[in-house]
């Protein structure tokens, strides 16, 4: 794959990201009093999922359902969203070309963006300090036993098991315009993108996720606490823990969040 935006060439070689999900991985859809139902991945939503890697160049990619491409180029100096034109964007197209021909294919068209990325405002620091006040407070938030081990040398490899959860409020909204398998494909295509994260050389080494459960909640399973970050934290802790193994209770858990529109 090739192509050319803001006077950057950039040529990838893309590869299925055969690791992303585990083989014994399951989605759960839950509703009503915790009753899930489960089932196995589709192995199509896997295929069109895709990476490529070099020394300076990180990319994710998801071909999913149309074949459109769609993901994020990261280089040294630019980062770059890549995103197929809607139908709206493809008919102005067509009337900005002011083209009397009966047909134009213009699925090849792509709507490329330097990417954005969110800066700490005070409201942020303001949250980021009272996580310390709330530790000291209640240490049930973060239940970690810490102790000393050999460090791995950072040629290492490293894998980060991964659950994924999908909240009621956000299956709802996405629900109105998409189909459950759809809405699969989004969130693995989302997961995919996180990944290549980790494989940006200026980390340092290369961290691999693997996907062992991806749990949809048609129905609230724990409070939301409007997006509030602690109490949100510690609701999902205790929700989580609850499916846990005995044995298994010292977790680390990292929320990522997906910016759903209100419009939808």
């Amino acid at each position: 794959m090739q192509g050319s935006a803001f006077d950057t060439n950039v040529k990838l070689k893309l590869r299925q990201n055969d690791i992303l999900v585990s083989k014994r991985a399951s989605i759960a859809y839950v509703g009503e009093n915790g009753k899930e139902t489960r089932k196995k991945i589709n192995p199509d939503h896997i295929k069109c999922l895709k990476l490529h890697k070099d020394d300076e160049t990180v990319a994710a990619f998801s071909n999913c359902g149309d074949g459109k491409i769609s993901g994020f180029i990261s280089t040294p100096k630019e980062t770059f969203e890549i995103t197929p034109l809607t139908d709206r964007l493809k008919n102005l197209l067509l009337i900005f070309r002011n083209t009397n021909e009966d047909e134009i294919e213009v699925n090849d068209y792509y709507v490329v963006k330097r990417a954005t990325f969110p800066n700490f405002t005070s409201t942020d620091s303001e949250d980021i300090l009272d996580w310390g006040d709330e530790l000291d407070k209640d240490d049930t938030i973060l239940d970690i036993e810490l102790f000393e081990i050999d460090q791995p040398s950072s040629d290492s490899p490293k894998l980060i098991e991964m659950a994924v959860f999908l909240d009621h409020v956000a299956y709802r909204r996405l629900n109105r315009i998409y189909s459950d398998e759809e809405i699969e494909q989004h969130l693995l295509s989302y997961i995919n993108q996180v990944h290549a994260l980790y494989h940006i050389p200026s980390l340092g080494q290369q961290i691999d996720i693997m996907v062992v459960l991806l749990e949809i909640q048609r129905t609230e399973q724990f409070e939301n606490h409007d997006g509030d970050r602690v109490p949100l934290l510690t609701s999902f802790c205790e929700y989580s823990n609850q499916n846990n193994p005995e044995d298994d209770k010292e977790i680390l858990y990292t929320i990522y969040t997906i910016k759903i529109p209100d419009s939808i």
